[in-house]
């Protein structure tokens, strides 16, 4: 992800939701995909509309998501 272009920073969190790093980081945009409950993202577009951020969801593929990666390389 960082390597694109249109990317200013990736980071990580420990936390269950990013909540406080958005707080802190404020950035314009926030991006999600569709497997993100309303309730999480609902939290988060309140959040950044307080420096009018965007968040933007876009469509979950099975198989392409970080966590799923993450899983088969440890499954071998």
């Amino acid at each position: 992800m960082g390597a694109l272009r249109c990317v200013s920073a990736v980071t990580v969190f420990d936390e269950p939701t990013p909540l406080q790093l958005i707080e802190e980081l404020q950035p314009v945009v926030y991006m999600k995909s569709s497997d993100y409950s309303f309730e999480v993202l609902g939290k988060i577009i309140e959040l950044m509309a307080h420096w009018s951020g965007v968040v933007a969801v876009t469509p979950y593929y099975s198989g392409f998501s970080t966590s799923e990666i993450i899983e088969r390389i440890r499954n071998g």
